[in-house]
């Protein structure tokens, strides 16, 4: 079996365009590719953690459960602990 880049010509230079690699190097390439979705999808929480924060901002005179929404916005570590926290903040509040 070939290992390397190669172009499958059946499908055209673009669609063709395949990487066959051994098990052990397809081993540290998916290593890789989750360590990349993982800091990409880290990367967009926070830019929507700091969205929905600005969104939820307000000058009116904040109560008790608006605290502690921008508290869970601000220092949550990822959006299913946020998710979490407001869920337990919304069983507490009701």
């Amino acid at each position: 079996v070939y290992t390397g880049l190669w172009v499958n010509t059946a499908r055209g230079r673009l669609y063709g365009a395949t990487l066959t690699l051994d098990r052990q190097q397809g081993a540290v390439l998916i290593a890789l590719l989750a360590l990349y979705v993982g800091a990409a999808g880290q990367g967009v929480w926070r830019i929507l953690q700091l969205l929905l924060h600005r969104a939820f901002s307000s000058n009116n005179r904040p109560d008790g459960i608006y605290n502690q929404r921008q508290a869970i916005l601000r220092n949550s570590e990822s959006g299913l602990t946020a998710a979490w926290a407001s869920l337990q903040t919304l069983i507490a509040w009701r």
